[in-house]
């Protein structure tokens, strides 16, 4: 593949920015930098344990020289992966390449990159600790950016149900009716 051009652009770590700008709390990362994803979690620092979800860019095979493949960058995270149902195969799809869409149709074959959400131990499907109103509400805001409705209501449903449910009973019923959706029965 022929190089069609470079660009130098100033990068700053994520803990550098948040310190200057005052930014204390980080709910929710997306990550997708062309197989440097690994240095910028590394560039994320202190902040990064406090983040909620991340979703993350990674790669089973190379696609860009000398970058960390999906192995180095689950191993680096303290995070456990959302079990989300995926579409069945075979997908039709419309990909971004270079702001160009492209149709795209995929089966069987060999998986080369995909985006992995991750999220705390506290807020996956399978987890019985109880979480306080904040954090059930900061993990479904988190959800809702990543387009993932159903663990929003999910980590809602089983906060309200704890001793903060008075808190978050009108926050998973006003998401019930804007969604149509139910969270998932006890």
């Amino acid at each position: 593949m022929a190089e069609i051009g470079s660009s130098e652009i100033e990068v700053e770590r994520l803990d550098d920015w948040a310190g200057r700008e005052g930014v204390d709390q980080i709910d929710a990362i997306k990550v997708d930098v062309q197989g440097e994803e690994l240095n910028v979690l590394r560039g994320s620092g202190d902040h990064l344990d406090g983040v909620v979800a991340l979703d993350v860019e990674v790669e089973f095979n190379p696609l860009y020289e000398g970058q960390p493949l999906f192995g180095d960058v689950d191993r680096y995270l303290h995070y456990s992966p959302a079990e989300l149902p995926g579409p069945a195969l075979p997908v039709s799809d419309t990909q971004i390449y270079d702001s160009r869409p492209g149709a795209a149709s995929h089966g069987g074959g060999q998986l080369y990159w995909s985006m992995a959400t991750y999220v705390r131990t506290e807020h996956t499907f399978g987890s019985v600790e109880p979480v306080s109103a904040d954090a059930a509400i900061r993990a479904a805001a988190a959800a809702l950016g990543f387009g993932a409705i159903d663990f929003a209501l999910t980590v809602l449903h089983r906060a309200a149900a704890g001793p903060d449910g008075p808190t978050v009973a009108p926050v998973l019923e006003a998401l019930r009716r804007a969604s149509g959706l139910e969270a998932p029965a006890s």
